[in-house]
């Protein structure tokens, strides 16, 4: 679909396995024959997805402890292209346990292992030596911890110095600390984006559009922000518009957001207009919420 270059950084990657269950009993012993094994995190549900759209995505993550060598496997077998920091960290894993009679998706999600304070050098030796061949950066997930809190906003700073376009899905004080350095979009959805800019408060559409026009103001930077099945709100021309995704039956909602992102960064790095972006991103990941393993347009 497009020779541009998209850099996507992820520095919390996890082993995600996928266990389907005709019907879920809690407390109980549950097997499954239907069962699948992935590896994931936001980044690389994105680096992934664009690849099958056909663009070109180098993948900026850390790996290390017992399971690397199956971590490196896995991406190479999908021919994603990594650019590797080790470390002795352990992976992390997530479960999602899909409940096919209820219709639920629940997910298990162990926090990130302490990484070594020298990987935040590595990182930004790497950012820098792939920044030039790139045409968008995707900054995609939290951080592992032992990333200090000057990681993010740092990595944005040096790509918008290089004039490569940036798009953020990230939240809270990392969110907060990058907006000065003027990203090009910021892909979210509605929870975070309360969560970030007002805490645990509730908020209601008009002050979420209120504070989209702000960002739009003070730092230039283009909101998206999604709502699951709901409509997508987005900064166009000054303006919030709205767009409504598709109806159809899911069968896997995790990681159809960062499909969205892939799609936004393809039709970002092609020059799309805004509400064409949306568009061809809400048709991603609808395709994404089609197929139970997560993060992918087709298996």
């Amino acid at each position: 679909m497009s020779d541009k270059s998209i850099l996507v950084i992820c520095l919390n990657p996890v082993l995600q396995k996928t266990l389907v269950f005709s019907e879920l009993a809690i407390d109980k012993v549950n097997r499954t024959e239907n069962h699948f094994f992935d590896i994931a995190g936001k980044g690389i549900h994105v680096a992934r997805v664009i690849k099958q759209l056909g663009g070109r995505a180098q993948l900026l993550t850390q790996c290390g402890g017992r399971f690397r060598e199956m971590f490196l496997e896995q991406a190479q077998d999908e021919e994603i292209h990594l650019l590797p920091i080790f470390t002795r960290a352990e992976l992390r894993f997530c479960y999602t346990l899909i409940d096919r009679s209820a219709g639920t998706i629940t997910e298990c999600v162990e926090e990130g292992s302490m990484v070594e304070s020298h990987l935040e050098y590595e990182v930004m030796q790497s950012l820098m030596s792939h920044l030039d061949e790139a045409d968008v950066v995707v900054i995609s997930g939290s951080k592992a911890p032992g990333f200090s809190e000057k990681l993010y906003p740092v990595c944005v700073k040096q790509a918008k110095d290089k004039n490569k376009q940036v798009v953020l899905d990230i939240r809270g004080k990392d969110l907060l600390d990058s907006l000065p350095f003027k990203p090009d979009v910021l892909k979210i959805n509605r929870e975070e984006f309360a969560a970030s800019f007002w805490g645990n408060k509730e908020s209601g559409i008009d002050q979420i559009k209120e504070k989209m026009l702000e960002l739009y103001e003070e730092f230039g930077v283009i909101s998206i922000i999604t709502h699951g099945a709901d409509e997508v709100f987005y900064t166009a021309n000054a303006k919030v518009k709205t767009a409504q995704p598709p109806s159809l039956n899911s069968k896997n909602s995790v990681g159809c957001g960062d499909a969205f992102t892939a799609a936004l960064a393809l039709g970002l790095a092609s020059k799309q207009d805004v509400s064409g972006i949306v568009d061809f991103a809400m048709e991603t990941a609808g395709k994404a919420a089609l197929l139970i393993r997560p993060g992918r347009i087709f298996d």
